[in-house]
């Protein structure tokens, strides 16, 4: 049985100021703010990544702008399955990464300020 959608909620959260918002996610976990605001967690992912809220900030994350971009420095200089096996995530996330595919927002190398 297909769960209805609790449309009250959703405008209910997209009212919200993204400020607030960034406020309360960096002391709940998505999956808890979800059943506050009842709405899904699917929803509210993509709800909190079109204001802008992206990376560690999100929550979502295993690796940090740090992290990639140490992993961005390694390209060229060491397989990405030994890169992946380093910080612990599939090497097709290291490729994502290397590609920009993934984190392309976040500028930067180890040489530059981000």
């Amino acid at each position: 049985m297909r769960k209805s959608r609790n449309y009250a909620g959703i405008e209910w959260v997209r009212s919200i100021p993204t400020d607030e918002l960034k406020k309360v996610r960096s002391k709940v976990s998505v999956r808890d703010m979800a059943s506050y605001y009842s709405v899904s967690t699917s929803f509210l992912y993509n709800h909190l990544r079109k204001l802008g809220i992206k990376g560690v900030a999100l929550g979502s994350s295993k690796l940090t702008e740090s992290d990639v971009i140490k992993i961005r420095a390694l390209k060229g200089k060491q397989f990405c399955s030994v890169v992946a096996r380093q910080f612990q995530v599939d090497r097709v996330t290291i490729q994502a990464i290397w590609d920009g595919i993934t984190w392309g927002w976040l500028k930067g190398t180890d040489d530059e300020k981000i």
